[in-house]
């Protein structure tokens, strides 16, 4: 972590994906049909999120996009669900700062911040990420 904030001097985003160095950015997945995901996903950014806000979500394709409020600055973030075969889901997170100087690792904090809010909303057993 404290090589990704001395990155983040110049560096302004950070995604999600399936090989990636960081094992807190791969891709989740997770045993529960997309549609219910993006509604639990809804629910989690109005009710245990603090300073986040919902811009838009595009069910049909699986994308929510965010707003993280900081101190300074602004964030924005971009969820993607992915239906996958036998209810499953897949979800990748891109996190953007605005702004002229890079985020000192605020965009990795948003994903981080996330995934674990989501992971403890989850029933036992729904994230397959655990298993493994």
């Amino acid at each position: 972590m404290i090589l990704r904030r001395l990155i983040g001097f110049w560096r302004t985003s950070e995604e999600t994906g399936e090989k990636v160095k960081n094992p807190n950015l791969q891709t989740r997945y997770y045993r529960i049909r997309m549609t219910q995901l993006i509604d639990k996903i809804e629910y989690i950014v109005q009710h245990k999120l603090k300073n986040w806000k919902i811009v838009h979500i595009n069910r049909e394709r699986g994308e929510i996009i965010l707003e993280k409020k900081h101190l300074v600055r602004t964030s924005d973030v971009v969820i993607t669900v992915y239906d996958m075969p036998a209810f499953r889901s897949a979800v990748d997170i891109t996190s953007a700062i605005k702004g002229p100087f890079g985020d000192l690792g605020l965009s990795c904090d948003n994903i981080i911040e996330f995934f674990g809010v989501l992971g403890k909303e989850l029933e036992p057993g729904q994230d397959l990420s655990r298993i493994g």
